[in-house]
């Protein structure tokens, strides 16, 4: 009974990062569509599952759509093409999830051929660190008192096409494991999302 109590306090607590994180994120660029991720150069396409999680919220950052989400950058269509090159480099998706007492931030990254994602995940990563630190900067102000730092955990996923093989069949992803910043980013080659599974 008071582990239950502790779970479930925990849980009401954790409220507070998910919920002060998304006061925080723009709603401009919240997807319309919350469970398809759509990659329309390659034509690639994932659907989230969020079976087994409390709730979650998709963004997407994606200047080719007319939104302007670093307007304190300079824009290479605007200064002759003398912006240093990644400056503006994202991730096509962010994925605030609330799971089991923690508020977990997934960085996506499609890509249908072998290109590196390194630079649109790392600039993400530090976008967010921008939002962490905005967070504690103003939760007691804004009656955020048990907003913990501690609550919160950082995935970063990469997904892959999955590859035409014929006569043979696909290979399985490997099983997902807890990751930080600074680790390799998990890799699916599926078409769905598992949200609980990623975050475990």
């Amino acid at each position: 009974m008071l582990s239950m109590m502790s779970y479930m306090t925990k849980t009401i607590d954790s409220m507070e990062e998910f919920e002060l994180y998304s006061r925080i994120m723009s709603d401009d660029f919240k997807c319309k569509n919350q469970t398809v991720l759509y990659e329309r150069k390659s034509g690639q396409r994932a659907s989230i599952e969020g079976k087994g999680i409390d709730r979650y919220e998709l963004y997407r950052f994606d200047a080719e759509e007319g939104k302007d989400f670093l307007p304190f950058f300079n824009n290479r269509h605007n200064h002759g093409g003398k912006v240093p090159e990644r400056l503006r480099a994202f991730c096509d998706y962010i994925i605030l999830v609330s799971c089991k007492g923690n508020l977990y931030i997934v960085l996506v990254e499609m890509k249908s051929g072998k290109e590196n994602a390194s630079q649109q995940l790392d600039a993400s990563q530090v976008f967010m660190e921008y939002v962490k630190n905005s967070a504690l900067r103003i939760k007691d102000v804004n009656h955020y008192h048990s907003f913990d730092v501690d609550n919160i955990k950082e995935k970063q996923l990469l997904l892959k096409k999955r590859p035409k093989v014929k006569n043979r069949p696909t290979t399985q992803p490997a099983k997902n494991t807890a990751i930080n910043w600074d680790a390799v980013p998990i890799v699916l080659r599926e078409e769905r999302l598992p949200l609980r599974k990623i975050c475990r």
